[in-house]
């Protein structure tokens, strides 16, 4: 008996983490292609490094909102935490 209550529990804890992990990693890569369309500003499905500098460039003089030419920690906290809340509406 023990040993079918146990199996039962094994079974389902496996199932629910699949479904889980599952559902993170489709999160996820609505976020990394949110992501990664936004930095990718010609559309052609490739990020060339022009892009890529522009799009960091701009990223730090949003980061930067005393505009003082730095980034301090608060500053860099702070656009975590908003990039964070503008993922977490595109991956509902």
């Amino acid at each position: 008996m023990n040993k079918a209550i146990v199996s039962v529990s094994v079974f389902l804890g496996l199932v629910c983490s699949s479904v889980i992990v599952t559902a993170a990693a489709q999160r996820g890569e609505k976020e990394q292609r949110f992501l990664f369309d936004r930095t990718d500003t010609d559309g052609d499905g490739f990020i060339s490094e022009e892009e890529f500098t522009t799009s960091q460039l701009d990223r730090f003089k949003k980061m930067d909102t005393d505009k003082d030419g730095k980034v301090s920690f608060e500053e860099n906290k702070e656009a975590i935490e908003k990039m964070r809340k503008r993922l977490e509406r595109f991956s509902k």
